[in-house]
């Protein structure tokens, strides 16, 4: 008898195991029909580093190379530091993404020197890259030169910077579709000021922040004015000590059409003043406005002798109208999370890393 097994739910299968190599692969063994999504997924993705790029572009150039069609996104990670193996890497990776027709997502690491980085066709790929994720081990990161050469750039994310980001050329024009900003330690001063001095910043709708350093919070305070109320979706860390006063830098009066907001808060005081300090902090959200949709905070307090009556009282269907879900993930050695739905908070304990049950 001859089983016909629908192709939609065989697709399914395959999304749903779309991180397990082995199964890919034997998934693609199967029959014709299989392997399209099978190298989709499979190739969607291309990890590429110094040790494996010049192999991975050779077989780029093979006329059998069948793949081609599938990577929607490059990993590239630089791990050699001497001049003449950087520019071979260079233009072997060049060579490479100019055979990537949809190539839309493309993560880049710098340790070489700027006048280096276009000594290839690098540039032949970054018009069409929508999503760049960029990070510096030696300054001056050359960020800005490549930001600007990415017109197609809807999302930025800044993952780290060593030092500074180089100063931006004359020419150097943001990305008119660039709406999301994602910086990691460091890494938002330098590119926060340029996209302000270059007025792109009422264009941003999505913005994560990282821990402020000393110094920084006018830069982000400045910033995020500009911004103003176009911002829908903020995420930010707020690490409580006495070296820097984040709150200083965040006016949530700001932004009247934020719908999410996430907060990531760390105390390293004593837990009674944690507690004052964490509740003031949730308190300034009565400035977000009521276009509130939901709400998250990651906090590392006691969660038994917070005082959860006064969070629910504060989170009132009267202040934040449109809320419709509160996540408060407590960080401690039992991770739990109290989700709030339609009026009722459930409270839910991480048994392990891919389970979440429900606690009476």
């Amino acid at each position: 008898m001859t089983i016909h097994f629908p192709q939609e739910l065989a697709d399914e299968i395959i999304d749903h195991f779309s991180g397990d190599s082995e199964f890919l692969t034997a998934c693609s063994l199967v029959c014709r029909a299989w392997v399209s999504r099978t190298r989709s997924c499979l190739f969607e993705t291309c990890t590429l580093a110094s040790y494996n790029l010049l192999g991975f572009c050779d077989l780029l150039q093979s006329p059998g190379c069948t793949f081609l069609q599938h990577v929607r996104s490059i990993d590239a990670s630089y791990t050699c530091w001497e001049p003449a193996d950087s520019v071979l890497w260079l233009n072997g990776f060049a060579a490479g993404l100019r055979r990537l027709p949809h190539v839309r997502t493309l993560e880049m690491a710098f340790y070489i020197p700027r006048e280096m980085v276009f000594c290839a066709g690098l540039l032949a790929i970054l018009p069409h890259i929508t999503l760049l994720t960029l990070r510096s081990g030696s300054p001056p990161a050359p960020f800005i030169d490549i930001i600007s050469l990415c017109p197609a750039l809807q999302e930025l994310h800044v993952l780290s910077l060593a030092d500074t980001v180089a100063y931006p050329p004359a020419r150097a024009i943001p990305p008119s579709r660039l709406r999301s900003l994602t910086f990691g330690v460091r890494s938002s001063p330098g590119i926060l000021a340029w996209l302000n001095t270059a007025g792109h910043l009422p264009n941003v709708d999505s913005t994560t922040l990282s821990a402020l350093q000393p110094g920084e919070a006018p830069t982000v305070r400045a910033a995020l004015q500009q911004v103003g109320c176009a911002l829908c979706h903020l995420k930010i860390s707020v690490h409580d000590n006495s070296d820097v006063d984040a709150w200083t830098a965040y006016d949530l009066s700001l932004h009247p059409n934020l719908r999410t907001l996430a907060i990531l808060y760390r105390s390293f005081l004593s837990q009674e003043s944690s507690h004052i300090r964490l509740m003031a902090l949730i308190t300034r959200l009565a400035a977000a406005g009521p276009a509130l949709e939901s709400l998250t905070i990651d906090f590392n307090a006691n969660v038994f002798t917070f005082d959860w009556g006064a969070l629910d009282a504060f989170l009132s269907v009267a202040r934040f109208p449109r809320l419709r879900k509160v996540l408060i993930q407590c960080n401690s050695d039992e991770v739990q999370f109290w989700l709030y739905l339609g009026g009722y908070w459930y409270r839910y304990v991480r048994t392990s890393a891919d389970d979440v049950a429900p606690c009476n």
